[in-house]
Parts: structure tokens; sequence; C-alpha cells
């Protein structure tokens, strides 16, 4: 205990010296400081004083009172306590019950969707499997199908339909000005509005980032339009048809044989 009180004492007459250096050196160029900032610079070597008194005698009592002691123990653990709740993250009664510390794993609450693509060898409409996070809006749903369907594979989906490999697709999804559903009956349309400015500037840029020749930009919208139709008119619902509008008119993009004006209905596919 005396050799640590030793150490401890060293230790702040060494920074009790290097604040009160640099408080003189800071004292020299006072009078060019305003009046309060005097003041405070002025009030350091005072405050550095009163706080190594109070350190000695708190030395002093560690040494010679048992509760000193015990509350330098009590708030030490109080403090790491704190400070692990705060690095980990984590809640600081979690931290009281063992194996509460770490989050549970959560569960995959997305359920595996058919979806369509075209093949790259055929050409042809084939079947594979997402996972996609589904609930009870039409709208929400398809919204997400239209961000998954361009999405890079995970490791544990099934992108390829057997042994055909899929074309890639554009991320088309920031096009969607809108999306809603027009129930009729039983059933009901689809309706989704598309920026035409976007369509073309985001097909551009997939086509460049390959190598590949503009020209084949209508080919990219069919093949991206084509699954996109026959993946939501496949969704379980009550989705009949599909309506697409461009900045909010049905209206044809050139180079597409698909026909947007047109409406879409699972009879009009050959997945």
């Amino acid at each position: 205990m005396e050799r640590l009180k030793k150490i401890l004492i060293e230790a702040v007459s060494f920074i009790k010296k290097g604040l009160l250096s640099i408080a003189g050196a800071v004292r020299s160029g006072i009078p060019l400081l305003p009046g309060k900032i005097k003041k405070f610079f002025r009030s350091i070597p005072a405050f550095v004083s009163a706080a190594m008194k109070i350190f000695y005698r708190y030395l002093e009592s560690l040494q010679s009172s048992p509760r000193t002691r015990y509350l330098t123990i009590l708030w030490s653990l109080v403090i790491v306590f704190a400070g692990v709740s705060v690095l980990s993250s984590s809640n600081p009664y979690r931290l009281i019950i063992p194996g509460l510390a770490y989050p549970f794993p959560v569960r995959d609450q997305r359920t595996t969707v058919k979806m369509y693509g075209i093949s790259l060898q055929t050409g042809k409409i084939v079947q594979y499997s997402r996972r996609v996070l589904m609930d009870s809006s039409v709208e929400r749903n398809a919204e997400r199908i239209l961000f998954t369907l361009s999405a890079p594979q995970e490791l544990r989906e099934n992108l390829k339909a057997g042994t055909e490999e899929l074309e890639n697709l554009p991320e088309l999804g920031y096009a969607v000005r809108k999306i809603w559903f027009r129930a009729q009956g039983n059933g009901g349309d689809l309706i989704i509005d598309m920026r035409g400015q976007t369509l073309e500037s985001e097909s551009k840029l997939f086509l460049k980032s390959r190598s590949l020749d503009e020209k084949g930009q209508g080919a990219l919208l069919d093949n991206y339009f084509t699954a996109l139709s026959v993946t939501l008119l496949a969704m379980p619902g009550k989705i009949n048809g599909i309506v697409y509008l461009i900045d909010g008119t049905t209206k044809s993009v050139a180079g597409m044989q698909m026909d947007l004006r047109k409406r879409y209905e699972s009879k009009d596919f050959n997945p």
C-alpha cells in the first residue's frame, strides 16, 4: 500500500507540474485575452492545488479507513459494469443474467416465393425461388418483388432454374412512382406507374457497365417487364391483371416489343 501510494503521489506531482507549467505559459499571453478567459486561466493553479489536497486526503483515507476501501471497490465495480454495458451496447440488466448479454438469433421471417426469369441459354421464361419478406399488402409485396427481381443472389438461395442460368436484370425498382391495387370483384388490377427517364437511364447504365451495345436496351426492358409481370401474376393473392403507366400515362417505350399500353394477364405469358 505504501509503495502504491508513493507511485500515485509521484504521478500526481508530475501531472501537477505539467499543468502548472502549461498555465504559466498561457498566463504570459493573458493580457491579450478577454476578461472571463483571463479569470479562468488564473484560477487553474488554485484549482490544481485544491484537487491535489483532496487526492492526498483520499489516499490517506484509503490506507486507514475500511469504509473508504469498500466504497472504492464498490464504485470501481459500478464503473466497470457501466463501461462493459456501453461497449457491448447491451441493456445493463441483461448483463446480470448470464447468457443474456448476447442477442438471440432472429428467425428469418421471409417466405420462399416463386419467381420467374429469362433463361440465358434459351431465352425462355423459367421458374426459380427467392426468399422475400411478404405481408398482407399487395402494394408492398409488389414493391419488394420489384427490388428482389434484380438483386444479387444469396448463398442459400437457388437462383438457377435447374441447369439454366438466368439473364441479369437492371435495378428498376427506383423508377417506380407509385403502385396501387384496384379491386374488382374477387380480384383486381395492379397498377404500376414508372418514370420513363429513370427506365432509360438505368437500362443504359446497366448495358454500359457490362460493355454491351445500347441497341439491346429494348430487349433488356422486355426481359425485365416479362419476368416482373409473370412473377407478380403468380403471386398468392388477388392480382388478375397488371397495368403499366409511364409518367402517369399509358404509352409504349421505344425499342420494346412488349407493349406497355396493354393490360396483361397470366394467359398472355407461357412460363
